[in-house]
């Protein structure tokens, strides 16, 4: 309800329905299939049940030291937020108030709670300081348990479900349709952005649409790609069959040249033997034209 996802994923298994968000989320919830918006609420939920706990402790012990003591903590504790988030999640540069926090924070435990007659106190301190960031780090077992079970309780239609959310966001408005079926992804490409006329050679206008393909397939490696060259019926039989195959050839080569591995491909040449529209006309034979990648997941 917060971030509309269930870790990561952006729509509901089995359906193109995004997830109920709250309306003052929306922005949010926009860019959600984004793991690391996940992994924020993971680490927002780290601060604020640690904090919890350090005001709790305050008011049970109810002394004036010890007050200062878990104020000074949950400054720490803050800090290692911050901290955390820009190691991990939205690398950038550290804010200036983070500073502050750890300043302040550590004056306050070193001044009232640390015995510096004590040989041990002295020496625990900064191993405390380590152990507060260890447990703001450690609540990113949320995120990955989480992932993980979700991948086991919904099995291939998870991972399709994940592809092709993530696909959908790479490729909208580039004319590229994303098909999504019970057991395959597929991806039709119109022959008339992504070739010359009677070319095998990919538009180089047609380029960032094949690396947010690459970058997809490369996050999810478990699958098949299989790459399918057709063509409308204008021609002899032998000459489509030649340039769908060729069509298909360069679609993957490309790919494999942007990091997909080449095991993964098979390369087909339909040549007009797969319409999808009628050839009697230009609008239906311009359909007809296209490259086809179908994801299949490995079982």
């Amino acid at each position: 309800a917060l971030c509309g996802s269930w870790f990561g994923m952006s729509v509901i298994p089995g359906t193109d329905k995004p997830f109920p968000a709250l309306e003052c989320f929306r922005d949010f919830a926009a860019s959600s299939a984004k793991q690391a918006n996940v992994q924020f609420f993971c680490f927002i939920l780290a601060v604020i049940q640690l904090s919890a706990g350090r005001i709790w402790r305050i008011f049970s012990e109810r002394n004036w030291r010890a007050a200062g003591q878990h104020i000074g903590w949950m400054l720490i504790i803050w800090g290692n937020f911050f901290l955390t988030i820009r190691l991990i999640v939205y690398p950038g540069e550290f804010p200036k108030f983070m500073y502050i926090l750890y300043g302040i924070g550590l004056a306050l435990v070193m001044s009232c709670g640390v015995n510096w007659k004590q040989a041990s106190d002295i020496f625990q301190f900064p191993f405390d300081i380590i152990g507060s960031f260890t447990d703001v780090l450690s609540y990113i077992r949320l995120f990955a348990v989480g992932l993980a079970g979700a991948a086991v309780g919904g099995g291939v239609g998870y991972y399709l479900d994940v592809q092709a959310a993530e696909l959908r966001q790479e490729l909208a408005s580039t004319g590229v349709q994303v098909i999504e079926s019970d057991d395959n992804i597929r991806l039709i490409m119109p022959g008339n952005i992504t070739f010359r006329t009677d070319s095998a050679d990919i538009n180089s206008s047609f380029y960032p649409v094949l690396n947010s393909v690459a970058k997809v397939l490369k996050k999810y490696s478990n699958s098949t790609v299989m790459v399918s060259g057709h063509t409308d019926s204008t021609g002899s039989a032998d000459y489509n069959l030649a340039l769908s195959k060729s069509r298909a050839q360069s679609v993957a080569a490309y790919l494999q040249g942007q990091g997909v591995k080449a095991s993964r491909f098979e390369v087909l040449g339909m040549g007009s033997s797969n319409p999808i529209a009628s050839n009697s006309d230009v609008a239906g034979r311009a359909q007809n034209r296209r490259v086809e990648i179908k994801i299949i997941p490995n079982k």
